[in-house]
């Protein structure tokens, strides 16, 4: 909520002091509000998570076997561009 408009708007006003200057102090930060989505949002919101690193991971294991692969096709076309 911080990096929102109305938590922007919360810390503000919590940080009014009686000459009208902005002040955000620590104890503003540490009481504000926080809101969260609905319980089921959330869940939505893991269930997406994982379904997006069920997909990254395998790309991610398929990178890190193919890397031994390209290292050697790079250094035997460098090596053989050398050699000419």
């Amino acid at each position: 909520m911080p990096n929102s408009a109305a938590g922007r708007q919360t810390l503000l006003r919590a940080g009014k002091t009686t000459s009208g200057l902005s002040t955000i102090s620590a104890q503003n930060g540490k009481n504000a509000t926080v809101m969260l989505p609905p319980v089921a949002a959330q869940a939505a919101y893991v269930r997406d998570a994982e379904a997006v690193a069920s997909i990254l991971r395998p790309q991610a294991q398929s990178l890190e076997s193919a890397n031994p692969t390209v290292a050697a096709l790079l250094a035997a076309a460098f090596l053989a561009h050398e050699v000419e």
